[in-house]
C-alpha cells in the first residue's frame, strides 16, 4: 500500500513537471528530485521494518520469556518536551538448556514503552513478556494481574487493563 502510494506519488509530480513548461527549470526539477528521494527513502524504512515483522510472523515467532525489570529510565526529548519511557528486561535463561544462543536473547533488553506501562511497574518486578526477536520489540507485558500492550516505536500504546 505504501509502495502504491509512492508509485502515485512519483507519477502525479512527473505529470505536472510535464505539464506545466513553467516547471521545466533546474530549480523545479532539482525540488522534484529532492522530494523522490526522501520519498524514496521513507517507503524503504517502512519497508524493511515491515519486512522485519513479516519475518518473525511467517516463522511463528513470538517468544514469551520470564525475567524481571532490570532498570527504568526516563528521557525527554529537548526538541518536543515529550518523554521518551524506556524499559530493561532481564530474561530468565530458558529451562531447557543453560545457554541457548537461539532462543536466548542477550540480557537485558531495552524496550519503549508508553507512559501508563512504565507506570505500572517497578524496578525488579517479575514480568512476562512477549516480543519479536527479529525487530526486537515487545509485544505484551505481563505484571502479575496488569497487563500493558505496546509496540515500540508506535504511538499510541494500548494502556493496561486494570
Amino acid at each position: 500500500m505504501i509502495l502504491t502510494g509512492g508509485v502515485m506519488a512519483v507519477v502525479t509530480g512527473s505529470a505536472m513537471v510535464i505539464a506545466s513548461p513553467e516547471l521545466h527549470e533546474g530549480w523545479s526539477l532539482f525540488a522534484f528530485g529532492a522530494l523522490f528521494l526522501i520519498g524514496l527513502a521513507f517507503t524503504l524504512s517502512i519497508y524493511n521494518d515491515q519486512r522485519a515483522l513479516r519475518a518473525d510472523v511467517a516463522g511463528g515467532i513470538k517468544l514469551w520469556r520470564d525475567g524481571r525489570v532490570h532498570a527504568m529510565t526516563v528521557s525527554e526529548d529537548s526538541d518536543s518536551g515529550r518523554s521518551n519511557y524506556r524499559v530493561e528486561i532481564a530474561i530468565d535463561p530458558a529451562p531447557d538448556s543453560d545457554i541457548d544462543i537461539d532462543t536466548d536473547p542477550p540480557s537485558p533488553l531495552s524496550f519503549a514503552v508508553d507512559s501508563n506501562c512504565y507506570h505500572s511497574i517497578a524496578q525488579g518486578d517479575r514480568v512476562r513478556i512477549a516480543y519479536t526477536p527479529h525487530q526486537v520489540a515487545l509485544l505484551n507485558l505481563v505484571n502479575g494481574n496488569r497487563e500493558c500492550v505496546t509496540v515500540a516505536g508506535c504511538n499510541p500504546a494500548i494502556p493496561p487493563s486494570p
